[in-house]
Formats: structure tokens, sequence, C-alpha cells
């Protein structure tokens, strides 16, 4: 995703959404990630519960926020899950959204002797639901 195109992004300590993760229902069919004026939202649910994790762009496990629209979108929680081995690994976390509602989740990886490397997950998302959560 060009840089150029992205419209939101966060990135944020890859622990602390660790964390996030294993509270989530996984369970759910789909995860709703909800950018607003001052945080970013990751939000569950199913039969069983709904969970909701808000980072506020003020905290300190937040290396970088942009807002530049107001957007919900949904997505497949199977896929979701494909990035699970990469988050357990990674140190960071960049989360874009292109205008589109396109997805891009970068892992970043420290490799030892100052050496990166990234992975990214590419995700479209689920059209019906993202115009009916907030």
């Amino acid at each position: 995703m060009n840089e150029e195109d992205v419209v939101n992004k966060i990135i944020i300590d890859a622990e602390a959404l660790r964390e996030v993760w294993s509270d989530l229902d996984t369970a759910s069919n789909e995860i709703f990630f909800i950018f607003k004026s001052k945080n970013f939202k990751i939000s569950t649910q199913s039969c069983f519960a709904l969970i909701d994790y808000q980072f506020s762009q003020d905290l300190d496990i937040v290396f970088d926020f942009v807002c530049r629209k107001e957007q919900t979108n949904s997505y497949s929680m199977s896929l979701m899950k494909i990035g699970q081995k990469a988050l357990s690994q990674s140190s960071k976390v960049s989360i874009r959204l292109n205008g589109e509602g396109l997805l891009s989740i970068q892992y970043l990886f420290v490799l030892g002797d100052d050496h990166l490397a990234y992975a990214e997950l590419f995700c479209v998302p689920n059209f019906e639901s993202s115009k009916s959560h907030s």
C-alpha cells in the first residue's frame, strides 16, 4: 500500500496488541477496526460477548497515530488469525487503512544486530457489516 493512499494508521507495541488479541472473542466471524479522530478501537461480537478495546493516541504504547477520516470496517476473523504467528514474534505492529477499507497490517521483527524484517498481511473489508457497526 502506498503511503499516499493511507488515510488511517496506528503503530502500536506488539506486546499490547498480543494482550488484546488474547482477550478478543475469536469465536466471532468478524473483527471491527474503528478509527475515530483521537482513538482506534478493535471490536468483536458473537453470541457469547461484545468485546471492545480502545487505544487513545496519547498512550505510551502508541508510537504513531493518523486519522484523516473516521472509518469503521469489518474483516473476516479467519483471515485475521493468519497473522497470529507473526504477531507473537513481532515487536511493533502497523495497522493501516486506505479510503476503501483495504487493511494492511505490518509486523516488525528485530532479528539481532539491529537487523529488521517485516511481514505484511492485506485484507479486504466485509462491506455489508462495515456499514452497520460503529
